[in-house]
């Protein structure tokens, strides 16, 4: 059950609800970016520019690379889309866990998950056969960054066996010191490198997706017709300086919150990651654990191994996370 369901089925706001599986900032969109809109409504008479050249010269500084490397598209999940429609690989393999949703986007794909810590001769043995490998860094499923000296010799692995690489950087800003790998992906014959507004700058409804590559690859990319709201707010979010650290002072704390109060919840152990979210195992098998939540308007999503249940938390506001915790804690004690 999505968010748009349960509102219509309970018939209340979405304003009420919390999508526990949504890795969207609990803040929202940055308040630069809202004045943006507002003020970009005044335009929509006009057409958008379809060579986004504000956005273009912003994101080019920002990214140390120029403005030919650069490509849009919809959102992180339609461009993986185009990208693949593009590349048409036959063979993908997949470096490190991959979310539901990025699963079901692959399906219709060969996919081969490599063994954890491949490097060298071994890995160089895997990316024969393969036409495309993907990489999510962070990933989705466990928040783990692969170090930026891991992905500078897969890059080059990549390429010296002529197999794409195409990485997934959108829960990145998320991390207190993001590497920054635009530069090199730019130089690369084989690397495409992605990265969505739609999760740390909480614009999931106007989505909007950066995309890194060499000026070939780049250029051989559809010219995807970005709006001008989703213009605007994309490059008045990206100068608001203050909101990454608002961000990350607002995640660490909920974070310690939901950590300590359910560190004294017997059969359930919390990890934390790298990024917006956290790893709730409960020491038992929960089977009516999602229709729980869903009563009182969380929907959460769990995965069961042996008896266990497990919980990507990812952290919302306040009154979400406690309301998370309490409803958990009392499903527990009976």
């Amino acid at each position: 059950m999505d968010v748009y369901e349960l509102s219509e089925k309970r018939r209340i706001p979405l304003r009420k609800i919390a999508d526990f599986s949504s890795l969207v900032n609990p803040l929202g969109p940055p308040n630069r970016a809202k004045y943006a809109i507002r003020k970009a409504i005044k335009e929509l008479t006009f057409f958008p520019d379809e060579s986004a050249r504000r956005l273009k010269r912003l994101l080019a500084r920002l990214e140390g690379v120029s403005e030919e490397h650069i490509f849009l598209g919809h959102g992180s999940e339609q461009t993986i889309q185009k990208i693949l429609e593009v590349l048409r690989p036959k063979r993908i393999g997949l470096f490190g866990p991959l979310s539901r949703r990025k699963r079901k986007l692959l399906a219709c794909y060969e996919l081969l998950t490599l063994p954890h810590g491949l490097e060298g001769e071994a890995l160089s043995g895997y990316l024969e056969g393969l036409d495309l490998l993907f990489l999510s860094n962070p990933d989705e499923v466990e928040g783990r960054l692969l170090p930026a000296s891991k992905v500078v010799r897969l890059i080059g692995a990549a390429e010296a066996k002529k197999t794409r690489l195409l990485i997934d950087e959108s829960l990145r800003d998320f991390l207190p010191d993001p590497p920054l790998l635009s530069p090199l992906v730019a130089h690369s014959r084989s690397t495409i490198l992605i990265r969505s507004f739609s999760l740390f700058f909480g614009l999931s409804g106007l989505p909007l997706c950066l995309g890194i590559a060499s000026k070939e690859i780049a250029q051989g990319m559809p010219r995807e017709k970005v709006s001008s709201l989703a213009l605007a707010a994309a490059f008045s979010a990206l100068k608001d300086r203050g909101f990454r650290q608002r961000t990350l002072r607002f995640i660490e704390e909920e974070k310690l919150f939901i950590k300590k109060t359910l560190e004294k919840v017997p059969q359930v152990e919390v990890q934390d990651t790298e990024v917006n979210f956290l790893i709730v195992r409960i020491k038992k098998d929960l089977p009516h654990l999602e229709e729980t939540f869903l009563q009182w308007n969380l929907i959460v999503e769990a995965d069961r191994q042996e008896g266990h249940t497990l919980i990507r938390l990812p952290v919302k506001r306040h009154r979400f996370n406690a309301l998370f915790v309490r409803t958990l804690r009392d499903m527990l004690s009976h």
